[in-house]
């Protein structure tokens, strides 16, 4: 009883604990906040634009990257929805993957890290666009996309928490090993530990939602710090240097399933369609990249996604001709082996008809035998009555 007890007390300084980390992260995230808006401020509207030390930096007023080759009186209607795919095509398989998860109940085989890459690369953007304001649609597609990222990781948190219940209770695990009672009780120290090791292992796998708003206003407010003392000493260079980096956080999202692929040695399960999608959305995308002149980062993206792209496209012709070959090799040998067995069959069942044929011989042979043998005896018997025969008919005479 008393160590159940202890178990609960344990518990309970641990959730206290934690409580007191998120407050401290909320007072941290807002002190950040209010030093990136004093930022803003005295770059954007206290200094009249991007003039920092000598170092202008006009911020472009149009909605295209080049606005003497695409002026606002020439903006049609294909452009219009060219844009409009821009901003919502890369979401429309996550809108899927959320109606999925919401019809199955259940967030497996879905990863939480590509939610992670895409926030942090359109959170990086939205930075990016703020200091070098290119083309709006880019900033639109990096707002949905954060839109559609942060509903889809809350969806799969709380069906991973349901799953995650459901195998505790069914396992019915016992907490007492989860916490190591120390030597002193008024030493809580250890609870910094086992928090701090809980928040490694399970980094962006965490049950609480709390966890990850936090855990993103922190990035936002960091970038944000980081920009407040390297943004003014080295304005060109860091803002290039972060639209490098959100670009190639996202390139890096296909990355994880080629080195499964090459682990694995197969792609089974690795759906085509999907394949066919991000091969054809990002030459798309980077032939969009080329034609409204944006910031050659998203150029960079794109390529490099093309080249990801194709690295998966070579892996499944490579694996489907080894799996192909492999079926083929087996269904020779299985064939070989089926006309084996056929021979053999055949082999037994004539091998089974002469021994019946001989043994019927055998047995007709037996009985031609026996009845010469009985023939015999029976003239034996004729020739030994005959004179008997004789002799009662000279008598009778």
């Amino acid at each position: 009883m008393s160590k159940n007890s202890n178990v609960v007390v344990l518990m309970n300084h641990h959730d206290s604990f934690r409580r007191r980390r998120i407050g401290y992260m909320e007072i941290s995230s807002y002190s950040m906040l209010l030093m990136s808006l004093y930022f803003y401020y005295n770059i954007y509207i206290h200094n009249d634009g991007l003039s920092v030390e000598g170092s202008e930096l006009q911020p472009s007023t149009t909605l295209s990257a080049n606005p003497s080759s695409s002026p606002i009186s020439n903006y049609n209607i294909a452009d219009f929805l060219l844009d409009v795919g821009m901003v919502f095509g890369p979401t429309i398989g996550y809108i899927d993957q959320i109606r999925i998860m919401i019809r199955d109940k259940t967030s497996n085989g879905f990863s939480r890290l590509s939610c992670l890459i895409l926030l942090s690369s359109s959170l990086l953007r939205v930075y990016f666009w703020y200091l070098k304001q290119f083309s709006i649609v880019m900033l639109f597609q990096s707002l949905v996309m954060i839109v559609c990222q942060s509903i889809l990781l809350f969806v799969a948190v709380h069906y991973g928490k349901e799953e995650k219940k459901a195998e505790e209770k069914n396992a019915n695990r016992d907490t007492s090993n989860l916490l190591v009672e120390p030597e002193n009780p008024n030493d809580f120290t250890y609870l910094i530990k086992i928090d701090r090791n809980r928040f490694l292992e399970e980094f962006w796998q965490w049950d609480e939602p709390a966890y990850y708003v936090w855990t993103v206003l922190f990035f936002m407010m960091c970038v944000g710090v980081i920009s407040l003392f390297f943004y003014p000493i080295f304005p060109v260079a860091y803002t290039e240097l972060l639209g490098l980096l959100s670009v190639m956080i996202e390139a890096s999202l296909a990355i994880p399933q080629v080195f499964t692929n090459f682990k694995r040695g197969s792609v089974e399960g690795l759906s085509l369609i999907l394949v066919a999608t991000f091969v054809i959305g990002d030459t798309l995308k980077t032939a969009y990249f080329v034609a409204k002149q944006l910031p050659y980062q998203f150029v960079i993206c794109g390529a490099f996604q093309l080249f990801v792209d194709m690295i998966m496209v070579i892996q499944i012709i490579y694996y489907n001709l080894i799996s192909s070959r492999n079926n083929m090799i087996e269904l020779s040998s299985n064939e070989s082996h089926h006309e084996v067995s056929e021979s053999s069959a055949i082999i037994s069942e004539a091998t089974t008809s002469d021994h019946e044929e001989d043994e019927t011989d055998l047995e007709q042979g037996a009985s031609d035998k026996v009845v010469g043998t009985s023939n015999e005896t029976k003239g034996e018997s004729e020739i030994n009555a005959s004179p008997q025969s004789i002799e009662l008919k000279s008598a009778d005479n």
